[in-house]
């Protein structure tokens, strides 16, 4: 019974998402449409924290779209409300704020693999570590 009520939570939220991109009037291609469906599930259901958004539309006109649909969803579905809209380098990133704190805590420094330790996250650390928290403010 719950997964049914999980279900129908992250049914609801899609179909929010799909009027609130409607209400402001964001043209998208079925296929781009889809993407940021899928997309937003993901990061909802803590499968991935991090979405890199590579369609939608050109910068900026794509973060103005995209922050205010966030804007609207949010007011109709709670299950929004960690989702940020993040710009680095030029590229925005559509980011579940939670997700991406547990993946950038000391702990997840380094990958372990059978023979080798790698790097992980290490080059853009502190430059993640220092927007998340000004986004988590």
């Amino acid at each position: 019974m719950e997964v049914a009520a999980e279900a129908g939570a992250y049914e609801e939220m899609l179909r929010v998402v799909e009027a609130c991109a409607a209400r402001i009037r964001w043209r998208l291609r079925p296929q781009s449409k889809r993407r940021l469906l899928n997309d937003i599930t993901f990061l909802c259901t803590g499968l991935q924290p991090v979405i890199l958004m590579d369609y939608g539309g050109m910068m900026p006109q794509l973060q103005e779209n995209l922050c205010s649909l966030l804007h609207h969803a949010r007011q109709e579905a709670s299950i929004l409300n960690p989702l940020r809209v993040m710009v680095m380098k030029d590229m925005l990133y559509l980011i579940h704020a939670e997700g991406l704190a547990e993946h950038v805590s000391p702990n997840a420094s380094c990958l372990q693999t059978q023979k080798r330790t790698k790097p992980c996250w290490s080059f853009y650390r502190s430059k993640i570590v220092f927007q998340l928290h000004s986004l988590l403010k």
